[in-house]
């Protein structure tokens, strides 16, 4: 499962440039930096064998500034040494749980230090590819939450959906538990068996699933014809390496074809990088159209606005959005939204507006640390509380089983016939 998706591109990333161009900076769901010499790297030597001593002033010297005895830390790390009773202790394993203890702290389900393990499981789904069962989780009103499980994966062939909360993992209760360390019970090598004992809401007990992991490899856009080359569908899984570009491929076509309407599915995306929302954006709206404003701690405000004019800019839009709607791809449907450049259908979106900096340190660890928060062009804040669309469709359990897409349907009858369409349904206001 992931933790969170990404991808890269730099501010000034327009839709066709380069990998290389891309991968200088990472923003999405997380701005990506590097930094080195910060937390651990203060007390690591050069060899990156950490110095214990200066670990421990450092953390008795910070917990001074806390009003806390600053001899708490010495204390119970000597205590360790001379009475737990398994010896040698880790030295290097105590100061990253302590580090790690630090960030959990903040409460901040969004914020979280990888060791060098961890990290490389992270970065692994930043690339696209990764051994698991393939479900983005979050933390969601005290719960471990399925976000969204990917197309086509163990996850959703399983029959996990969005919305569903995880109680146990291999019969382990994971209440309380960080996301991180759910995701780590969760992964394992591919071939091997997983069993989630699972919530649902329209459910009266818990039920159990048992998973195969397997390489999950995402190809982040999808796209068809519908109703013979009147409709094209794109359907967008996550903001990923390859999503501009892939994207920017089926618009090409899409406006060869000269499209009658185009239906962007958002649905079950995860988010990912910022700035391939910003891009897309970019070619839906206007040159110059704010897409997100990002609200930091200290009042500043920094805006992204669209830099191209549109590939796409009279073609009618329609936006699929549900619950398993998040992040980057709640800030791309709410620019389209607040634009009137796009009619939204679905269900509201999940409501992860926060903005996480992930800062690599030269061990191979990382820290992911909320710093702003996204508001839409109208400045409607994202966080818990979604983006709502135009028009509720909901589409149930029972339709996926019978192999019907009420939302996609009123998609298309909203692009083909507008009058049938509002003889249906009520605009949600």
């Amino acid at each position: 499962m992931n933790t969170s998706k990404p991808d890269s591109n730099t501010s000034t990333h327009t839709l066709n440039a380069s990998k290389s161009r891309r991968a200088s900076v990472w923003t999405l769901v997380f701005v990506l930096g590097i930094s080195f010499g910060l937390l651990l790297g203060q007390f690591q030597r050069a060899d990156g064998t950490f110095s214990v001593q200066a670990g421990l002033d450092f953390f008795a010297g910070k917990a001074g500034e806390a009003r806390i005895d600053d001899s708490t830390f010495s204390t119970i790390w000597e205590r360790i040494h001379e009475a737990y009773v398994t010896q040698p202790v880790d030295d290097s394993a105590l100061l990253y749980s302590a580090v790690s203890g630090m960030v959990a702290g903040l409460g901040d389900p969004y914020s979280v230090y990888f060791n060098p393990d961890d990290a490389k499981d992270f970065l692994s789904e930043i690339h696209g590819e990764f051994s698991g069962v393939g479900a983005q989780i979050d933390s969601k009103d005290g719960y471990i939450t399925v976000v969204a499980p990917q197309p086509e994966s163990p996850a959703e062939k399983a029959g996990i959906r969005a919305g569903d909360r995880i109680l146990f993992v291999d019969g382990v209760d994971v209440s309380g538990m960080s996301v991180s360390e759910v995701v780590d019970r969760i992964r394992g090598d591919k071939g091997t068996t997983v069993k989630l004992t699972l919530w649902r809401v329209e459910m009266a007990e818990p039920f159990e699933i048992s998973i195969v992991r397997d390489t999950i490899q995402i190809a982040s856009v999808k796209w068809e014809w519908l109703q013979e080359k009147k409709i094209a569908h794109i359907a967008v899984s996550s903001f990923s390496d390859d999503t501009v570009a892939l994207f920017a491929d089926a618009l090409g076509t899409i406006v060869t074809e000269h499209s009658a309407g185009v239906i962007i599915d958002l649905r079950n995306n995860p988010g990912g990088y910022l700035q391939g929302a910003v891009d897309i954006a970019s070619t839906l709206l206007d040159k110059g159209s704010p897409v997100l404003y990002e609200q930091h701690a200290d009042g500043t405000e920094k805006v992204y606005s669209t830099e191209d004019n549109p590939t796409l800019s009279t073609t009618p839009i329609v936006v699929l959005v549900n619950e398993g709607s998040a992040s980057a791809a709640e800030i791309l449907a709410g620019a389209l939204k607040d634009h009137n450049r796009a009619v939204l259908i679905g269900t509201t979106t999940f409501g992860k507006g926060s903005v996480q900096e992930v800062k690599n340190f030269s061990d191979g660890s990382l820290l992911k640390l909320t710093i702003a928060h996204w508001l839409t062009p109208n400045r409607s804040l994202i966080q818990d509380t979604g983006v709502a669309p135009h028009y509720i469709v909901d589409s149930t359990e029972e339709d996926s089983t019978n192999g019907r897409d009420p939302q996609l349907d009123a998609a298309q009858l909203f692009l083909t016939d507008r009058s049938a369409f509002d003889s249906q349904f009520t605009e949600n206001k």
